[in-house]
């Protein structure tokens, strides 16, 4: 999505809700069981994001920013649903599921699972040859910074530069995901 600056134009803007209203209202319905509710959730996101369009960084991965957006509307409004209605106890029972969900961030790990993974492996990919194999040397095989020192006959402080090397390129190819990643690759 082109910007000008850091502010979308009005052309690029139209296109990119064309592109994901409809996908978004579903992920919203997912979570209330209520299809205008859903629709209302995504349309305050969308004009959010419009309002908030000169804030945001040129690099914002805005179909993450713009889930994450619809995601914690959701749960504004199942808390709010559950708090202020009288509701019967299937009712109750169904809001706290979906404000659980929400809070477990699985349909998250779903959607954007793949996208992490494409973006970790074309960094890798792209990094020097030996920082990528450092890295995952340290982070796949489990290797010490002395066990990878001795098998690249290298100092365990050039080591200790390649990872650091490696882990700046990710974070900042990741770093709109970086909540995720951290569940993602280290909390299973």
């Amino acid at each position: 999505m082109q910007r000008n600056g850091s502010i979308f134009n009005p052309e690029d803007f139209g296109k990119f809700f064309s592109e994901n209203n409809t996908r978004l209202i579903d992920i919203a319905f997912s979570y209330v069981r209520d299809m205008d509710a859903a629709q209302d959730i995504v349309m305050d996101c969308f004009v959010r994001i419009w309002q908030r369009r000169g804030e945001l960084a040129d690099e914002t991965n805005m179909r993450g920013y713009a889930y994450m957006c619809v995601r914690n509307r959701c749960f504004l409004y199942l808390r709010q649903l559950n708090s202020h209605r009288q509701l019967s106890p299937t009712d109750i029972q169904l809001v706290q599921s979906s404000i659980k969900s929400l809070s477990s961030n699985d349909l998250f790990d779903k959607l954007l699972g793949n996208e992490i993974l494409d973006i970790f492996r074309t960094e890798l990919d792209k990094m020097p040859a030996r920082t990528r194999e450092i890295f995952l040397a340290s982070r796949i095989e489990h290797l010490t910074y002395a066990e990878i020192a001795e098998r690249y006959d290298i100092s365990v402080r050039r080591v200790t530069s390649e990872i650091q090397s490696a882990l700046q390129i990710l974070r900042h190819a990741l770093k709109d995901y970086l909540p995720l990643c951290l569940l993602f690759f280290f909390g299973q």
